[in-house]
């Protein structure tokens, strides 16, 4: 039997030589050791160490609030939340962007990495957000929305992308229920 997702509901999945791995994270680390000619973790052990830190921030940070918000009606709560994804974002321009040069377009610097993977799923379906809670993107967050069209311009992520539409139309019927 094919498991579709993690035992306590969550996604994705890998299926590698007929075993499966799952959790995100973990995957990118699965794969990195899988196919080392192709690395998505720097090489570096302090780069490796800041794309850790930058993977444990979008799990605990973006994702867990947003998981918060969308199962809440509290409106308090969809306010709060709102207010420190907004900081959160604010941090990642600060810290990921604000201190690297003009031609470092990705998280840890010029090189795509396992950070970008573990932060672009968030982005690609902030217009869930936007749509139904009333997320508005912090205007100071230019390099970071740079970002976002950069890793969304990558032939890989193109192949795999779900528009919009598909992520409005999923959540949209999520919180109808």
């Amino acid at each position: 039997m094919v498991p579709e997702t993690h035992a306590t509901g969550k996604v994705p999945l890998l299926r590698h030589q007929g075993q499966y791995v799952r959790e995100s994270a973990i995957i990118c680390e699965y794969l990195d050791d899988a196919f080392p000619e192709r690395p998505i973790f720097p090489r570096d052990a302090q780069a490796r160490a800041e794309a850790r830190i930058w993977i444990s921030f979008a799990d605990t940070q973006l994702y867990a609030r947003t998981a918060t918000m969308m199962h809440s009606s509290d409106a308090m709560v969809h306010k709060r939340i709102k207010a420190q994804l907004a900081d959160d974002l604010r941090f990642v321009e600060q810290h990921a962007f604000a201190l690297r040069g003009a031609d470092e377009r990705f998280l840890l610097g010029s090189e795509f990495s396992a950070a970008d993977i573990a932060f672009y799923p968030w982005f690609e379906q902030l217009c869930v957000l936007e749509k139904y809670l009333g997320f508005v993107m912090p205007t100071e967050c230019e390099r970071l929305l740079r970002w976002q069209e950069t890793v969304a311009a990558r032939e890989a992520v193109r192949t795999c992308a779900r528009s919009p539409g598909f992520y409005l139309e999923s959540y949209g019927r999520l919180l109808a229920a």
